[in-house]
């Protein structure tokens, strides 16, 4: 099965965002966090971060991040 070159970078920059968010879990994450979260993960635009979580996850960041906090 082949899958396109800019998927697959997707869907590695969001599970390295999501690895990172595992850590902060803890931690209150504030909008800003959830940026810096998505520029580490080689977004450029976080709004592209938002639309790729929500593809993967089915749910926001902060919904992303509530859920792992329960």
């Amino acid at each position: 099965m082949k899958i396109k070159f800019s998927k697959l970078i997707r869907t590695l920059r969001i599970q390295y965002a999501k690895e990172l968010i595992t850590i902060q879990k803890d931690s209150l994450i504030s909008m800003e966090a959830v940026r810096k979260i998505s520029k580490q993960a080689g977004f450029k635009k976080t709004s592209k971060f938002y639309i790729a979580l929500q593809k993967e996850t089915g749910c926001s960041p902060c919904e992303y991040i509530q859920h792992l906090q329960q």
